[in-house]
């Protein structure tokens, strides 16, 4: 237990001298803290000597966002008023979804930050956020948006869950009321490179998931004049942005 110890405090010394922020977990009695990641670092068996390594990855998505590890419960109201400030400065401020506006004028947008670390919780939230959509009117929660910072890291990993995801709204019966709408720091569409701007448009501060009533949208949809226009306008207007207006917008991606 002493090894193990002591590869620990090596690990975490290493993070603090380098670029990216370390999580790490402890493996002895199956006690974790709240600023470690298991599915970041994993204890790695040397046949050889017989000893433990912890390996690592840098848990690098949100550092611009002020968070360098883990959230906790503490850190909530800050990663809500993150959410806050991106959809009234980038989705509604850029006008990237002309149908934001309103709802969130009128308070009809509700923003979840959890703390849920695993992919099964995260479908079991999303569903309880449903049946709490389906339990209210429109004219009073129009729709959700959950925001899971202690998840994802990785874009693809995001992805991959957006299948679930939906094959949960085929499996509840949901899958004609509703539908989702995917953000993520490292948001890349395909044939894309990551750094090319029109990303940008679905870049978040945290995965998160939208929950959107199917009735609202196509609503929407039908009043627009020219909502087919909308994703081709997005992207001449995300490539639009000088760098310090990026910097100022998606302050995540520059630090």
């Amino acid at each position: 237990m002493v090894d193990l110890l002591l590869i620990l405090m090596m690990c975490v010394s290493t993070a603090t001298s380098c670029s990216y922020q370390y999580t790490v977990t402890v493996l002895q009695t199956g006690e974790k803290s709240a600023v470690y990641s298991e599915d970041l670092c994993k204890q790695v068996m040397q046949p050889a000597t017989g000893s433990f390594v912890i390996k690592c990855v840098p848990f690098n998505g949100y550092r611009g966002s002020g968070f360098d590890m883990a959230l906790t419960a503490q850190d909530i109201p800050q990663a809500t008023e993150l959410v806050q400030q991106w959809l009234e400065q980038v989705v509604i401020g850029l006008n990237l979804c002309p149908f934001a506006h309103k709802p969130w004028r009128d308070g009809q947008i509700r923003i979840l930050v959890s703390l849920v670390a695993t992919e099964e919780e995260a479908l079991a939230l999303m569903v309880e956020e449903l049946k709490g959509l389906d339990d209210s009117q429109p004219e009073v929660l129009e729709t959700t948006i959950l925001a899971f910072p202690n998840l994802w890291p990785e874009f693809l990993d995001y992805n991959d869950f957006l299948d679930l995801a939906d094959a949960c709204l085929v499996s509840i019966d949901r899958v004609d009321q509703y539908q989702i709408a995917s953000f993520h720091p490292h948001y890349q569409f395909g044939g894309t490179q990551p750094e090319d701007a029109e990303n940008l448009t679905n870049r978040a501060p945290f995965p998160l998931l939208h929950l959107l009533r199917e009735a609202s949208v196509a609503a929407a949809i039908e009043r627009h004049p020219d909502a087919d226009g909308i994703p081709d306008r997005n992207i001449r207007r995300v490539c639009e942005l000088s760098e310090k207006e990026r910097r100022s917008l998606f302050p995540w991606l520059s630090q």
